[in-house]
C-alpha cells in the first residue's frame, strides 16, 4: 500500500518527463521527493535502433511530506474534501487539516481525530527514516478543546474551592487530563486527583485544607 502512495517507477522517453509524471502521482513538487535513475535514456542509432526510455524511481522520504502525503489519501479514500498543511514544529510534525464536514474526522470529544492521528503516525513510522512525533488538527479544533478544558477546569477549581465538595469532570483523554493538572495546579486550595478504574476512571478536583 505505502509504496504505490509514496514512491513510483516511472518510464518515459526522458528523465524531465518521467519525472514530472511520478510528481503528479505523488502531487508533490520536486524539493519534496528523493529521485534516482534505475535506466537512463538511450537515443538509439539514427534515432530508432536501440532506443531505451529512461526508468525512475520517485521517493519521498522527508517525514513530514511522507506524512502530508497519507492524510491526503486516507481523506480521499474516505471520501472528504479536504485540504492538508504541513508544519515541522520542535522536532515534530503538525498536520492541519481544512474540510467543510470537520465532525467527520474529529468524532465525539475528538476520539475519531486521536485514531486518525494514530493511524498516520503507524504509517509515518513504518515507512522507515527518522520517526518524529505528529500532531493532527481538523479545522483547528485542538485549540478550541484546548481552551474549552482550560475554562472547566478553573470552573470547577472555583466551585471546589467554594463548595468544599469534589469537583468530577467527564472522561478525558491522557493528554487532556495532563491539561486539566496543569491548570488545577496553579489554582490555590485545590487539586486534581485520578479517583476508579479502568473505563471509569476519572480526574476530579478536590478542595485542600
Amino acid at each position: 500500500m505505502l509504496r504505490g502512495i509514496l514512491e513510483v517507477d516511472i518510464t518515459a522517453a526522458t528523465l524531465e518527463v518521467a519525472v514530472e509524471q511520478a510528481l503528479g502521482e505523488l502531487g508533490c513538487s520536486r524539493a519534496e521527493v528523493e529521485t534516482t535513475i534505475i535506466e537512463a535514456p538511450v537515443r538509439g542509432f539514427f534515432g530508432l535502433f536501440g532506443k531505451r526510455p529512461c526508468r525512475v524511481r520517485v521517493k519521498l522520504t522527508d517525514p513530514a511530506f511522507v506524512a502530508r502525503r497519507i492524510a491526503e489519501v486516507l481523506l480521499g479514500k474516505a471520501g472528504i474534501e479536504g485540504t492538508v498543511q504541513v508544519f515541522p514544529v520542535r522536532q515534530r510534525i503538525e498536520l492541519q487539516i481544512d474540510c467543510a464536514e470537520p465532525a467527520l474526522l474529529i468524532g465525539r470529544h475528538g476520539q475519531t481525530l486521536e485514531a486518525l492521528q494514530c493511524l498516520v503516525q503507524t504509517l509515518v513510522n513504518r515507512w522507515g527514516g527518522s520517526p518524529m512525533p505528529l500532531t493532527v488538527d481538523v479545522n483547528r479544533y485542538r485549540a478550541r478543546r484546548r481552551a474549552s478544558l482550560e475554562r472547566l477546569a478553573r470552573r470547577l477549581a472555583t466551585r471546589a474551592r467554594i463548595s468544599g465538595e469534589p469537583a468530577p469532570l467527564p472522561a478525558l483523554s491522557l493528554p487532556e487530563q495532563s491539561l486539566v493538572h496543569q491548570v488545577v495546579s496553579q489554582e490555590r486550595g485545590v487539586a486534581a486527583r485520578s479517583v476508579g478504574n479502568g473505563p471509569q476512571r476519572r480526574l476530579v478536583v478536590l478542595p485542600q485544607s
